[in-house]
């Protein structure tokens, strides 16, 4: 038998890759969290990072291959995307280069406030990018694949939420008249 199959089968590497799964769903859902309080302080302090709703689109009028491509991207591509040039590059940079963890923890912070603004107004900085910074965790505790698996998780659950509200909202609290 090969060896490399030997080695692709083992159970040694299925147990870690099985950690490295779980603990990215348990970072995803700490990154979200975070996120969800940063908007709460936002929202508290009145500055609200909520459209209008004359602005959201009304889901029910979305065709369903949009809805489709919309869920894809956002739940499999963004965070494969992401995760290597917003973590896996700029880390591991760093990483090869400085030792120093001042350096290494500085450009944590700058670019989850860059990954934040790219995903809207000023407001964004603080709710993603402090989402930014547990991917960031993740990614040094369990590497590219539990960077990825957190921000899935997140992105998943995220999208659930306000998919399942905006309905819930318009089913229930729009009246016509």
């Amino acid at each position: 038998m090969n060896n490399n199959l030997i080695l692709a089968i083992s159970p040694k590497r299925s147990c870690l890759m099985h950690k490295k799964i779980v603990d990215g769903i348990i970072w995803g859902c700490y990154s979200l969290a975070v996120s969800a309080v940063c908007s709460g302080i936002l929202i508290i302090l009145d500055h609200s990072p909520q459209a209008s709703q004359k602005d959201m689109p009304n889901l029910l009028d979305i065709p369903l291959w949009h809805i489709i491509i919309i869920i894809t991207g956002g739940m499999i591509f963004a965070p494969l995307i992401e995760e290597f040039i917003f973590r896996f590059i700029p880390i591991r940079i760093v990483q090869r280069y400085s030792q120093n963890k001042v350096v290494l923890w500085s450009v944590i912070v700058v670019v989850s406030a860059l990954f934040g603004k790219l995903h809207g107004d000023v407001s964004q900085i603080a709710i993603n990018g402090s989402g930014s910074i547990i991917l960031s965790i993740a990614f040094l505790r369990g590497g590219y694949i539990s960077a990825v698996i957190a921000h899935m998780t997140n992105n998943t659950i995220a999208l659930l939420l306000i998919g399942s509200l905006t309905l819930i909202q318009r089913f229930f609290f729009t009246h016509s008249a």
